[in-house]
């Protein structure tokens, strides 16, 4: 995902509250990248499956504290119950703490056919280790109706597909949904697109949600 890290950072920046973030837990970061270590945020750590102290898909979650803000990007699509992961990430939340979360679809892992989802003939799209598959997706009706999105879908055309949002309910073993925030009281504060690479498409969703006080 290299080649997209400029324009995928930009991405982030344009969800992110303007003021300072607090204490900041990185979900899926071993260390800081370009888009982080620019920040504003009082303290931070890291968890990722790297360092050995945190799994998207092991429960309960453990941290060192409870955080003003959680950066979660380039790894909830490997979550298999994105509910769950928001529960578990809401108890260490402190009151009207936020999350800046992303998913997406399309072509981001290079396999040699193309996919709108994780999981289509017969194919189980992974990153990193073999075993390390795919899980999720976002979906709304503002993503849907977005240009971005018909972007995305007018590119895809090319691979057969006609419908999108039929792709990906049948390609994504799970679908995260606006309804996944509200249940674990999660005001949506920013819902942002991104399309990318006409050649292989990719569409980014970005969000910043809110706990309610």
């Amino acid at each position: 995902m290299g080649k997209s890290d400029p324009y995928v950072f930009n991405f982030y920046n344009k969800c992110m509250p303007q003021n300072s973030l607090g204490d900041v837990a990185f979900l899926g970061y071993p260390n800081h990248n370009s888009f982080s270590k620019n920040l504003n945020f009082k303290s931070c750590d890291f968890y990722d499956i790297k360092l050995k102290n945190w799994n998207i898909n092991s429960y309960p979650y453990r941290f060192k504290k409870k955080y003003d803000m959680f950066i979660v990007t380039r790894v909830a699509y490997f979550c298999k119950n994105p509910e769950r992961m928001l529960s578990n990430i809401k108890k260490h939340l402190n009151k009207g703490g936020m999350i800046l979360i992303d998913w997406g679809v399309g072509d981001h892992w290079r396999f040699k056919e193309f996919s709108v989802g994780w999981k289509s003939n017969a194919l189980h799209e992974w990153a990193y280790k073999e075993d390390n598959f795919l899980h999720s997706a976002y979906l709304s009706n503002e993503m849907v109706d977005s240009k971005e999105f018909q972007m995305f879908q007018d590119h895809c055309k090319k691979f057969n597909y006609t419908s999108i949002k039929k792709a990906i309910f049948e390609e994504c073993p799970s679908i995260v949904t606006r309804e996944s925030f509200l249940k674990n009281k999660f005001s949506i504060l920013k819902e942002e697109y991104l399309f990318l690479w006409p050649v292989s498409p990719q569409l980014y969703t970005c969000l910043l949600v809110k706990l309610e006080e």
